[in-house]
């Protein structure tokens, strides 16, 4: 036999403890770092390809 809570349509939405999951609230500040020190080293690289 069925009880209604067999009715109950799953969900997606769930709350999330911003101080369980701190690196997920806040970007970590070292992959921003990381990200700019790749990006000047490629366009270092790019512009010292003979392009022009």
């Amino acid at each position: 036999m069925r009880t209604g809570e067999d009715r109950i349509a799953p969900t997606t939405h769930t709350a999330v403890d911003p101080g369980a999951w701190p690196d997920i609230a806040t970007p970590p500040t070292a992959s921003r770092a990381r990200t700019a020190l790749a990006g000047a080293v490629v366009r270092r690289a790019l512009h010292q390809l003979p392009l022009r």
